[in-house]
């Protein structure tokens, strides 16, 4: 939903919501992988790539393949974006501060 209020997404292109469904599963799905392995940063990245390429398969309809393609071309710039969040929410007291900044900024945006 941000990503589409946010910016001009058009969910037909590929690299759009390949994007959009990498920062999905960055900032969502694949958190639990940072507090149950060594090499986190590298475990949390497979879950991101798996995931995101799972949903571009299943929205898009198509291959395993292209969805990769897409996934594979925008994944270190959308890796890397943590808007609206600001950071990946390992524990509650991350959503906790989150969500704190959340109103702090949504306040000054409307003031």
């Amino acid at each position: 939903m941000y990503d589409y209020c946010s910016s001009q997404v058009d969910f037909h292109n590929l690299h759009h919501l390949a994007c959009t469904e990498v920062r999905a599963a960055n900032l969502i799905d694949c958190t639990f992988h940072l507090k149950s392995t060594l090499s986190f940063l590298e475990s949390h990245q497979d879950c991101v790539k798996e995931r995101a390429i799972k949903s571009v398969r299943i929205i898009a309809g198509v291959t395993k393949p292209v969805a990769q393609q897409a996934v594979d071309k925008v994944f270190n710039r959308c890796y890397e974006d943590l808007l609206p969040v600001r950071r990946r929410c390992f524990n509650k007291p991350d959503e906790e501060l989150a969500y704190k900044e959340f109103l702090h900024f949504s306040k000054s945006k409307l003031s």
